[in-house]
């Protein structure tokens, strides 16, 4: 397997000595794991009531270069700016990203005999998912008509975590009011139903199974059905996804499918 391509990154925010001062020398990475044991109602021993992956932790450290202590004060003030700005996307290599926000404080520490231009600094960061992503979406587009059940085939193959995607339906069939949808991950047994959903030809409806919410893909024109029922499914690893999309509209529906997803992994 050939090597991988370094790249950090924060965002858009480049921690590199070249674009602005920053060289990252020691990283460490903790998968957060909880679970909570009860006693048994009877003889010795527990039983598990609560066991989770709530997110990762990753702990970040090493030093800020500035011409001089003036020009390092400048890198200071963007350097705290980037990291502590929102949740971002961060990077070691090309190939994978974490999504998080920082999570600790941000300590700097004086280097002596370098006339104020260069400091240490450690930070953490902490993302709410547990899984690392593939730097760059994959999207499979489907056209499907009728009255359906229809199916459509993820190839997930290449994820070694569960990877939620965001499912686009665009309406090229007629338009629609109060109508059922329902998807299924055949391949997990995992159901999403949107009742009462109504679209206009042409309108597109997107269904985010990781931020467990949909709309059009507008904050100003988001569709409200009137109930959502079952699960926010994700796409099993290593495997070949099996969705069926079901409706209640009949023979005049149709859609354009696109299953948006980046594969996940446990580590960096």
């Amino acid at each position: 397997m050939a090597a991988r391509t370094e790249l950090r990154r924060f965002g858009s925010y480049d921690l590199t000595p070249a674009s602005n001062g920053v060289v990252v020398e020691n990283w460490s990475t903790r998968i957060i794991h909880k679970a909570k044991y009860g006693g048994r109602l009877v003889d010795d021993g527990s039983v598990i009531q609560r066991d989770r992956y709530e997110g990762q932790q990753v702990n970040l450290s090493g030093h800020l270069i500035g011409d001089d202590s003036g020009d390092l004060k400048t890198k200071k003030d963007d350097f705290v700016y980037n990291m502590t700005n929102g949740e971002k996307g961060l990077q070691l290599y090309s190939d994978r990203k974490l999504t998080c926000r920082i999570s600790s404080s941000i300590d700097f520490e004086h280097i002596p005999g370098t006339s104020g231009a260069m400091e240490r600094w450690s930070l953490s960061l902490r993302s709410r998912t547990p899984y690392w992503e593939a730097a760059s979406a994959t999207t499979d587009s489907f056209s499907r008509s009728g009255a359906g059940p229809w199916g459509v085939q993820v190839d997930n193959t290449a994820a070694e975590a569960p990877t939620f995607p965001i499912i686009k339906l665009t309406n090229t069939g007629a338009a629609f009011t109060d109508s059922l949808i329902t998807l299924t991950n055949t391949t997990s047994r995992r159901q999403h139903q949107i009742l009462g959903i109504s679209m206009n030809v042409g309108q597109y409806l997107y269904i985010d199974m990781r931020e467990g919410r949909l709309g059009d893909g507008s904050t100003l024109t988001p569709i409200t059905p009137q109930a959502l029922d079952g699960v926010w499914f994700y796409l099993e690893p290593k495997a070949t996804n099996d969705i069926e999309i079901a409706h209640g509209i009949g023979s005049s529906a149709g859609f354009d499918i696109d299953v948006i997803r980046s594969e996940s992994y446990w580590v960096l």
